[in-house]
C-alpha cells in the first residue's frame, strides 16, 4: 500500500512539485520536507493558557452569564466549559467547533485575532509524505514505486 501511494503521488504530482524532474533521494526528500500543515486537536491545558492572555476566559464567561440573547450565552457556556474542564479537546477539524468559535467572533465575544491564534496554536507542520499517510519516505521507497 505505501509503495502504491507513493506511485500514485510521484506519477500524477498533485500538487506541481516537479517529482519527474528529481531523482530518487531528491524525491524522498521532498516527499520529508515539513511543508504541509494540518490541524491537530487543541487540549484543554493548552486552551486554558491560550484564555489567560488578552482577557479571553474573562470575556467567555461574561458572555456565557450575560450575554445578550441565549445562543450566546449557550456557546459562550460551552466554550468556557472546553476551556476548564479536564481532558477535552477544540478540535477545528469539526464544522460544529468552528462554528461555535464563529459565533464568539460574531458576537465580539473574541476578535479575529483570538480566533487566528487559535487557528496557529492547532496548525502543525507535516510531510507530504505524511499527509498522505505513509510516513517517513526513503530513496529505496521512491526506487521501488519508479519500477
Amino acid at each position: 500500500m505505501k509503495i502504491q501511494t507513493i506511485k500514485t503521488e510521484l506519477e500524477t504530482d498533485p500538487l506541481g512539485l516537479g517529482y519527474s524532474g528529481m531523482d530518487d533521494s531528491a524525491a524522498a526528500a521532498s516527499l520529508n520536507e515539513k511543508t504541509r500543515s494540518k490541524l491537530e486537536p487543541i487540549s484543554s491545558a493548552e486552551l486554558l493558557a491560550w484564555s489567560a492572555n488578552n482577557t479571553r476566559l474573562q470575556s467567555i464567561k461574561s458572555a456565557a452569564e450575560s450575554g445578550a440573547d441565549d445562543t450566546i450565552k449557550s456557546v459562550a457556556q460551552a466554550a468556557y466549559l472546553m476551556i476548564t474542564r479536564d481532558d477535552t479537546t477544540l478540535d477545528l477539524n469539526l464544522a460544529d467547533r468552528v462554528a461555535l468559535l464563529d459565533a464568539l467572533v460574531s458576537y465580539s465575544v473574541l476578535t479575529a485575532d483570538d480566533k487566528a491564534s487559535l487557528e496557529s496554536l492547532a496548525t502543525v507542520a507535516i510531510s507530504r509524505g505524511e499527509e498522505l499517510g505513509v510516513g517517513l519516505v526513503r530513496a529505496g521507497d521512491v526506487i521501488q514505486a519508479r519500477l
